[in-house]
């Protein structure tokens, strides 16, 4: 929930001062000691060398100083401010050490030239040592402050720093300081600071370790494992298979226990750092439901005005929604009709999780009809259905709240251990 009370001038600066000293000192030091290597790599192709050197792109590259302290004064509440200094403490760390563990040399060959841009480049030079290279903290930095500045300005300010910083990015390859790897290491490590980083998501929540999660937790890993050893030992655009391993890394953990706060989930849907990271497995998933979807599956009634469905059918519904996925995103409808219970899919929370489900239908019931969905309607709306009739006294009992949801949707497949987690709550009744 975003915190309403704003920082104040005092704590925007010393927040910026002192993220600023925490960068320079990794910055300076790791330089230091990657001059010292007696050897290092190059992390680039030749033709790469061919990319013309355009002085005046010097202009945005150092205006990255000023950017840097222009995101922390343009902070609206103390929320941002945390979390856009974590992401730069972060980031500033995983990148430092990178540079000691990957000293490289730069292709280019540094000259400063002639002209009005001369005194910038020499500038440069004077401070900046061409050997912290992979990633390009300048292109991380663009990154987490694009998402920064994002929140504080709209309008045509928002439009014209999204412009500026696309130019700061672009000068890095075009005043020869970094090579093609340099940012796309340097956008990863950006979007993973902010992916790892988010004060605005909503209250995840955990999922027993089930035999059936951890299985899936399993499967995902060697999955993962497979997409990195491709990667390892595969020519050319192999590479890309990083990209599937880091998602299905992830949703390993989510099945092993994390649940929905692998997606960073918020009211419209997974976080867009999130949907990034994840996007190859969240592309597979949604494709994976597609003949389901085309299915013709009416939501079903199961007492008092509560019904269980599919998330396709929120959108027409005309009363309150309890939206219970956390993976998809979708446009909300009218306000104070949207409810997002961000659950893990084939995951069981655990009986608290359920409790609060039930209280939040059972309250939603005073504004008229609910409609209880997920993914397919067959297995986490199902679960929050069952939940409620337990926890409303409607039914005896697990077995009696599974039976009457199942007789208005006899498809419905509860996760593996979805009857205990309804037992225990039974049992906390």
């Amino acid at each position: 929930m975003i915190d309403p009370q704003r920082p104040s001038w005092r704590q925007r600066l010393l927040a910026a001062l002192a993220c600023g000293v925490w960068f320079n000192l990794i910055y300076h030091l790791t330089s230091w000691y990657a001059a010292l290597a007696p050897q290092r790599g190059r992390f680039y192709s030749d033709w790469e060398l061919a990319i013309p050197r355009i002085d005046a792109f010097i202009v945005p590259y150092q205006s990255i100083d000023l950017l840097f302290v222009a995101a922390f004064l343009c902070c609206r509440t103390r929320t941002d401010l945390a979390a856009l200094a974590r992401r730069v403490v972060l980031a500033a760390a995983v990148a430092g050490t990178c540079f000691l563990a990957w000293p490289l040399d730069l292709g280019h060959v540094r000259a400063v030239g002639d002209g009005p841009f001369a005194p910038l480049f020499a500038a440069l030079y004077a401070c900046d040592r061409p050997y912290n290279l992979f990633p390009s903290l300048h292109v991380t930095f663009v990154v987490i402050l694009r998402w920064s500045f994002a929140r504080s300005l709209d309008g045509w300010k928002r439009t014209a720093m999204h412009v500026w910083l696309a130019l700061v990015t672009c000068s890095t390859l075009l005043v020869h300081q970094h090579h093609l790897a340099d940012v796309v290491g340097g956008a990863s490590l950006g979007l993973l600071a902010c992916y790892l980083v988010d004060g605005h998501a909503l209250p995840a929540v955990r999922v027993v370790a089930t035999r059936a999660a951890l299985r899936l937790a399993a499967a995902h890993g060697l999955a993962a494992a497979a997409c990195l050893a491709g990667a390892a030992i595969g020519q050319g655009w192999w590479w890309l298979l990083l990209w599937p391993a880091v998602a299905l890394a992830v949703v390993a953990l989510g099945h092993a226990g994390l649940g929905s706060a692998v997606l960073a989930p918020r009211a419209e849907g997974p976080s867009l750092a999130a949907r990034i990271v994840l996007l190859p497995w969240l592309a597979a998933v949604r494709w994976s439901r597609r003949p389901w979807w085309w299915r013709a599956e009416p939501p079903s009634a199961v007492a008092d005005g509560v019904w269980v469905g599919r998330i396709h059918e929120a959108g027409a519904w005309q009363g309150t929604v309890i939206d219970c996925t956390s993976e998809h995103r979708r446009r909300l409808p009218a306000a104070g009709r949207h409810q997002r219970l961000p659950l893990w899919d084939l995951g069981v929370p655990d009986a608290a999780t359920l409790a609060a489900a039930a209280d939040a239908v059972e309250a939603a019931r005073a504004h008229g009809p609910v409609l209880v969905c997920c993914a397919l309607g067959r297995g986490r709306s199902a679960l929050v259905a069952a939940s409620w009739l337990v926890r409303s006294g409607r039914a005896a009992g697990a077995d009696a709240a599974l039976a009457q949801v199942r007789r208005g949707r006899p498809w419905i497949t509860p996760a593996a251990g979805a009857r205990r987690a309804l037992q225990e709550l039974a049992g906390k009744g």
